[in-house]
């Protein structure tokens, strides 16, 4: 709906992709385990897998202009979209998680050391796709639209559908907070590797930048107003 509300083209697709898919990883992880602790952080990882699977097999499709697209797509392909490295290791993870099966100490050590840096690089990897922007490049209100509409009106909108849904009040805090955050990180990186518009580019990596600097102020204000709404 919002490809088409925008008129389509690059900006469509941006759009798309950023209402979407929220930067649930590299910026959800953290934040749900610091506000909420390992059960939350459980039912995160467990809520957020389908939008894994999704994230990575229709990156392509989704940010991949019609002329540039492959006129025959089999089955088979379409299923090695979902058979990636971040897919399986998800659910290792998780069975991990349920199963508490011990690991050798060094593989644990490993792990643990890995995991500790995967935010950072996430975040490393991001700027690296912006870095060939210029932050005035970014100055225009017209790229303040989908963070606008990711930081602000979807969880708006989220915390409004929740509100009477006989769910736990953690539970409805989860998902306020997963509709609050910032625009996937990996928009500008995918969108460099499947479409070469400059202007695609840089709608992606405005949308990116301006909506993960204002997720500074809303990603908070978010988690408080749904603690405030949800707990009393």
């Amino acid at each position: 709906m919002t490809y088409r509300l925008v008129g389509g083209g690059a900006r469509g697709r941006s759009f798309r992709f950023g209402c979407i898919f929220t930067n649930f990883t590299f910026m959800g992880l953290p934040v749900v385990d610091s506000l909420y602790g390992q059960e939350g952080l459980f039912y995160f990882v467990i809520f957020i897998i389908p939008f894994r699977l999704a994230y990575y097999a229709s990156a392509a499709p989704l940010l991949t202009p019609a002329e540039l697209r492959p006129a025959n797509r089999s089955a088979l392909h379409a299923l090695r979209g979902f058979i990636t490295p971040p897919v399986l290791a998800a659910f290792l993870g998780l069975f991990l998680y349920v199963t508490q099966l011990p690991l050798p100490t060094l593989i644990h050590h490993i792990l643990s050391t890995v995991g500790g840096v995967s935010t950072p690089l996430g975040m490393i990897l991001c700027g690296l796709s912006l870095g060939g922007f210029r932050v005035k490049d970014f100055a225009s209100p017209r790229y303040l639209a989908l963070p606008a509409l990711r930081n602000l009106a979807i969880p708006a909108l989220t915390c409004a559908l929740l509100l009477p849904l006989p769910l736990a009040p953690m539970i409805k805090q989860l998902l306020t907070v997963f509709a609050a955050l910032p625009v996937a990180s990996l928009l500008a990186a995918f969108t460099i590797q499947y479409d070469p518009d400059p202007a695609s580019r840089l709608e992606s990596g405005g949308a990116v930048f301006l909506s993960t600097l204002l997720s500074a102020v809303t990603l908070p204000l978010w988690a408080y107003l749904a603690a405030l709404i949800f707990t009393g």
